[in-house]
């Protein structure tokens, strides 16, 4: 006979924990068995003395996608302190994050996004979540600086802070985040770290690992430094520095064309000028969006698509080029969406 995947009164335990909830007729059936618990569809709130924290050999729970009606997130889930992974969001939570979640010091996975009722900073206490290889508090309306401490977590391989209220320096201490594959800061009011050298984060000078990377939308100006175009090199795909609020300035240094895995390059909504390089041309066999509308960028528009491409969105509206509409464009085979807007060039074939 199979036996049974938990004790009976931690069975017990979870079906009164769903008992207790007002759940949707169309949800599925039961969640998976211990240790791990899936629940969606419930509407309520969780009382610190829930029976689901007596489930104390939990090592995944995963509550996402339901509405606790603005509720707290309990700090009886601090007795869970084998948990490994918790996903809270989308759950309409409310308030700070409670000191004893986190001193949950096994978990690697943590996820609170999407619960934008949120209030205050980030507490400082996220420093002592060391084990910790994600992290995702997007769309929480947390405000403040993003806590030094947040470097403390040298294990991060995914981090997203974006679409929140959070101002001020980048803390130098991101240097220490040198596993980072994920990176997304962008929809904040985040400022460089170094005013003094320049005006873009410094941190990222340590990142070699790096596949996508979201700086859009802060408070970033000034030009972008050649070492930029260095880092992660042979794993970046996606590269977003766009904004209404980031001012970038100055040339697209021919370095960018080093980024040889780069699917989406975005640098649009800032101030850069001077010409396109000739060779971000080569990097249409890798590229499926180019989007460097809205700058200042002047002189002709460089050959694309000279050899096979997957490119399917090129967007060069609002700049400054002069010239013939490139030939070449024809052999664009894949395009799907194509801006140019408000140039000065001659409309005819070369």
């Amino acid at each position: 006979m199979q036996q049974p995947l938990c004790h009976d009164s931690e069975r017990s335990a979870l079906l009164q924990f769903k008992q207790s909830f007002l759940i949707d007729g169309h949800a599925s059936g039961d969640p998976s068995a211990y240790p791990k618990v899936a629940i969606s569809c419930l509407y309520g709130s969780i009382n610190s003395n829930s029976t689901l924290f007596s489930l104390v050999h939990l090592r995944r729970l995963d509550l996402s996608d339901n509405d606790f009606n603005y509720s707290q997130i309990p700090f009886g889930v601090g007795q869970l302190s084998r948990l490994r992974s918790l996903d809270l969001s989308s759950d309409r939570f409310a308030g700070q994050i409670p000191s004893e979640l986190l001193a949950l010091s096994k978990l690697v996975f943590l996820n609170l996004s999407a619960n934008p009722i949120f209030s205050g900073e980030l507490p400082t206490s996220i420093g002592r979540l060391g084990s910790l290889t994600k992290l995702d508090i997007s769309s929480c309306n947390f405000t403040g600086l993003v806590p030094s401490p947040l470097g403390h977590l040298s294990q991060l391989s995914y981090l997203d802070l974006s679409n929140n209220f959070f101002s001020g320096q980048i803390p130098s201490s991101m240097a220490n985040l040198t596993r980072l594959t994920f990176l997304d800061l962008s929809l904040n009011n985040l400022e460089a770290d170094n005013s003094l050298n320049g005006t873009f984060p410094d941190f990222l000078q340590n990142q070699d690992e790096l596949e996508v990377l979201f700086l859009s939308d802060n408070k970033i100006h000034g030009p972008i430094p050649k070492w930029m175009w260095n880092i992660s090199q042979e794993n970046l795909d996606i590269l977003e520095l766009d904004s209404n609020i980031n001012k970038l300035i100055g040339e697209i240094s021919p370095l960018i064309c080093n980024m040889s895995s780069l699917i989406l390059l975005d640098l649009s909504s800032n101030n850069l000028s001077g010409r396109i390089p000739q060779c971000l041309a080569n990097l249409s066999k890798s590229l499926f969006i180019l989007d460097l509308g809205s700058n200042n960028l002047d002189g002709p528009i460089p050959q694309t698509c000279t050899v096979p491409n997957n490119l399917r969105v090129i967007d060069l509206g609002e700049n400054q080029f002069q010239g013939q509409i490139p030939r070449s464009f024809a052999n664009c085979m894949m395009l799907e969406h194509l801006v140019c807007r408000d140039l000065r060039w001659i409309h005819k074939a070369s």
